[in-house]
């Protein structure tokens, strides 16, 4: 892995990580909701593009959100 991706990663994970749902499809990672300091939940979904090392804000979602589960 690249030092920049290793960064970009780092970044993010210092944000909302805990209690996140994390999906892999195609060339992209997303990362569901989560908490916030351990306890505030969160809207916010976030793609990482695999190809540039990137992330990109998706749409808020309509509820905040913590433990999801996705079944495919």
């Amino acid at each position: 892995m690249s030092t920049y991706a290793y960064e970009s990663l780092l970044l993010f994970q210092a944000y909302a990580v805990e209690a996140s749902s994390v999906v892999v499809l195609d060339s992209g990672i997303y990362v569901i909701s989560g908490l916030i300091d351990g306890e505030k939940r969160t809207y916010d979904v976030w793609s990482l593009d695999c190809w540039t090392h990137v992330w990109h804000p998706f749409p808020s979602m309509g509820a905040a959100r913590a433990y999801g589960l996705l079944v495919w």
